[in-house]
């Protein structure tokens, strides 16, 4: 069985994918048999054939040099620069931790070094109002009773972070603007920061 490094960080761009292919490239360079891994990956260019390329794992493999397939460094590879879970969520196919492990048992057998790069991360505050049933709200009272407040280093990366807590939110017996704001974090102008007052309109 190798041995096994794992690499993570709590938000996007914070550079762990750069990380993980520098120590690769040491371990293969000091003359180990290494190896990458990650469970799932969004935000992966289209071939002209259509599949997608898992982009993280062709870093890493260009930077290292190691001579690893891309096939085996990723069981998910999705299109959307969204969370992972929300990507497949979207997408399909769902991500099965069965078939997660499987990959990294896979890997572990033929390697000496399996270096493995977390997939994505959440830090989200929920501020919530003191309702409970049978709570009567004033029209003069802002009607927003819990606020999902994200922080992150980049705004990509908290829109992502946004949009995968404010999936997770089950709110039963009443009408939510979840639908409407799930919209707005995933269209391309307010990604891109391209808004302006009259982008609701």
């Amino acid at each position: 069985m190798a041995k096994a490094l794992f690499v993570t960080g709590t938000g996007t761009d914070v550079g762990k994918t750069y990380v993980t292919a520098l120590m690769v490239k040491k371990l293969a360079e000091s003359g180990e048999n290494a190896a990458y891994y990650k469970a799932a990956m969004s935000g992966n260019d289209r071939r002209p054939d259509g599949s997608l390329i898992p982009g993280d794992g062709a870093f890493v493999k260009t930077f290292s040099g190691i001579g690893q397939s891309l096939e085996s460094m990723c069981p998910y590879v999705y299109e959307h620069a969204w969370s992972p879970h929300l990507a497949a969520r979207f997408e399909g196919p769902q991500i099965d931790l069965e078939v997660v492990k499987a990959g990294w048992r896979s890997v572990c057998e033929r390697y000496d070094y399996v270096t493995m790069e977390g997939s994505g991360g959440i830090l989200c505050r929920l501020d919530g109002g003191n309702a409970t049933t049978g709570t009567v709200i004033s029209p003069y009272y802002d009607s927003l009773l819990v606020k999902v407040t994200c922080h992150d280093n980049t705004f990509r990366g908290v829109c992502r972070k946004a949009l995968r807590a404010i999936n997770e939110v089950r709110v039963r017996g009443v009408k939510t603007n979840i639908p409407f704001v799930t919209n707005i974090l995933s269209h391309p102008t307010f990604l891109a920061g391209k808004c302006h007052t009259k982008f609701i309109d």
